[in-house]
C-alpha cells in the first residue's frame, strides 16, 4: 500500500504525511518507521523496504522523501507494484513530480494529495521571489530576500523548502519537455532557462548541500538558518 503527498506547499505537505503516519502508527504501535532520503538511498534500498520486516512488527512504514527528483526515481517507478502489494506501507512526499511519476503514483496510490502554496497569501511573493533570485543564481537578490524572509519571521523549513522546490523544478525542466515534465507552463519556461545557470553537476551538489542541511538541522549538528545563510553566500 502507498500513499503520495506532493506540491511546493511543503509544510503542508509534510504535515499531512505526518499525520498519516501518526494515525497509521496509532492503529499499529509496534510498527517501525523510517525516512529515506537521498543521502541515506543505496542500490539495496528498494528490495530491502518491500521485503523487510520491522524486528518487534510484521510492518514497516516506509517514508520516501523527495527521492523521485534523484538517481532512485528509475528503480522506484520501475518497482512501484511491487510497493504497492508489499506488506510494508509507503508514504512518499515530493515538493514536485513530473508528467510519468504523477501518471504511475496516481494509479498505484491509495490516495494521492496535492498541495500549492498560494500566491495570494502575504508571504508567497517574498518566497517566490527568493526562489526566482537562487533560479538566477543572483547572489545579491538571493541574499536580499532571504534576509526579508528572516525578518517576516518565514520559518526556515519554508524557506528551505521553497529553494529546493525551485530546484527540483529546473532539474526536471532540464531534462524533459513542458508536457513530460507535469510542472505548470510558466514554471517549466522559468525553470528551464534557470537550469541553464548551473551545470548538471552543479545541480546535483547543490541538492546534496540541500539534504545534508535539512538533515543536520534537524539532528540538531547545525543551526537552520545559519547553514541556510551560509548557503546563500556560497551559491
Amino acid at each position: 500500500m502507498l500513499y503520495t503527498f506532493y506540491g511546493n506547499d511543503t509544510k503542508l505537505v509534510r504535515e499531512k504525511a505526518s499525520t498519516l503516519i501518526a494515525s497509521l502508527l496509532a492503529k499499529k504501535p509496534e510498527a517501525l518507521h523510517i525516512r529515506i532520503t537521498e543521502s541515506e538511498w543505496t542500490n539495496s534500498t528498494l528490495t530491502e523496504t518491500i521485503e523487510s520486516q520491522g524486528l518487534f512488527s510484521d510492518k514497516l512504514i516506509v517514508q520516501f522523501d523527495n527521492l523521485l527528483g534523484t538517481a532512485a526515481c528509475e528503480s522506484i517507478i520501475e518497482s512501484i507494484s511491487n510497493i504497492q502489494n508489499s506488506q510494508n506501507i509507503f508514504v512518499f512526499v515530493e515538493s514536485a513530480l513530473d508528467a510519468k511519476s504523477k501518471k504511475i503514483l496516481e494509479k498505484y496510490s491509495e490516495k494521492i494529495q496535492e498541495h500549492l502554496s498560494s500566491e495570494s497569501e502575504e508571504k508567497a511573493p517574498t518566497l517566490f521571489a527568493l526562489a526566482d533570485a537562487f533560479g538566477r543564481r543572483d547572489k545579491k537578490m538571493l541574499w536580499v530576500e532571504f534576509q526579508k524572509a528572516v525578518l517576516r519571521g518565514t520559518a526556515s523549513e519554508e524557506i528551505h523548502g521553497m529553494i529546493f522546490w525551485q530546484l527540483k523544478s529546473m532539474c526536471i525542466a532540464s531534462k524533459t519537455n513542458s508536457v513530460e515534465s507535469g510542472l505548470k507552463p510558466f514554471v517549466y519556461t522559468k525553470s528551464k532557462q534557470y537550469s541553464k545557470n548551473f551545470t548538471e553537476q552543479e545541480l546535483s551538489a547543490v541538492s546534496g548541500k540541500l539534504v545534508s542541511m535539512y538533515h543536520d538541522a534537524h539532528r540538531g549538528l547545525v543551526d537552520f538558518k545559519s547553514a541556510l545563510e551560509i548557503f546563500v553566500l556560497e551559491i
